[in-house]
């Protein structure tokens, strides 16, 4: 999500989503059996924490070989209650790739930001 202009409300927004993404990525890297359920929880209380209404009933899904060729299972995305550990790999032993969504909510302003990135492989930064 980009600020158009200098509505501070909106800048928080910008910069709060991105902080929620970098701290479930860290919780990730820290806790090998983390499940599904427990980042979208984790990341929902952030955004209740800073004042805004998580967005989305899901927190993410899985990136497959195919992902969008076939309807994901419910097993396949960040929601609350998902007891599947993220890192737990396909049956054929593959590792399971995952897209975090962060998506920050304020309804009495009427506005709201979403960030998303691949959780589980890092990219070069500039």
């Amino acid at each position: 999500s980009y600020v158009l202009g200098s509505d501070p409300h909106k800048q928080r927004l910008v910069r709060e989503i991105e902080a929620a993404f970098a701290r479930g990525r860290a919780l990730y890297e820290a806790r090998s059996e983390l499940t599904a359920g427990e980042l979208y929880d984790f990341v929902a209380e952030l955004a209740a924490a800073g004042g805004w209404r998580f967005g989305a009933p899901t927190a993410g899904h899985i990136i497959d070989r195919f992902p969008h060729a076939r309807k994901a299972s419910r097993q396949e995305t960040i929601y609350s209650g998902n007891p599947l550990p993220l890192r737990k790999p396909f049956s054929d032993g593959q590792p399971r790739h995952w897209i975090l969504e962060i998506h920050f909510v304020d309804l009495a302003r009427g506005f709201g930001g979403f960030h998303e990135e691949l959780l589980t492989i890092r990219g070069p930064r500039p």
